[in-house]
């Protein structure tokens, strides 16, 4: 439901993806690559880099990066870590592999299902240009695709443009990347 809402608002977002999921689901990763959403990694297991030795980062990246390409034949080049943990070591270790962390900067909390209200409401109150808005895909937050509608609604109304992470880098970033 969630990438039919985007395709009726023709919108482009972009789906960080594990690779055991795009395995398990690769009709869906498919899907999001045929109508236009940027893949990028969230890497094989989820577990935090910031606690890993930089070789096993490499390794969860590099098993992750072979499962999303042999499904979607994308190579992804941004990684959002496993809940957000990060460390110079595992940065370095990204970085090395020729990806980019990404890191949001409002979150919707939908992952906690605190209900449609709470998750449109606290993304609208924290939105700026520039944003990168964290919203989960996957069945666990059960209220995001009742949220996304509106919110999608109300992002427009305000101004914004919605784009993809690679899209906000390139295109709308005076700065660029902005190191940690």
């Amino acid at each position: 439901s969630i990438l039919d809402t985007l395709s009726r608002n023709n919108i482009k977002v972009t789906f960080f993806i594990m690779g055991p999921w795009a395995k398990k689901y690769p009709e869906v990763a498919k899907q999001m690559v045929a109508e236009g959403h940027e893949i990028a990694s969230h890497g094989y297991r989820h577990e935090n880099y910031g606690d890993m030795t930089p070789e096993w980062v490499k390794e969860d990246i590099e098993k992750a990066h072979e499962l999303i390409k042999e499904v979607t034949g994308v190579e992804p080049r941004f990684i959002r870590p496993p809940n957000g943990h990060y460390s110079s070591k595992s940065l370095k270790a990204t970085e090395e592999l020729g990806y980019k962390t990404i890191i949001w900067n409002v979150d919707s909390l939908d992952w906690k299902n605190p209900g449609k209200d709470a998750i449109i409401e606290r993304v609208m109150k924290r939105i700026k240009p520039g944003a990168i808005i964290l919203m989960h895909a996957s069945d666990t937050p059960v209220q995001t695709a009742e949220a996304l509608p509106v919110l999608l609604e109300r992002i427009k109304a305000e101004g914004y443009q919605i784009v993809t992470v690679g899209d906000l880098i390139v295109n709308y970033s005076e700065r660029g990347l902005q190191r940690h």
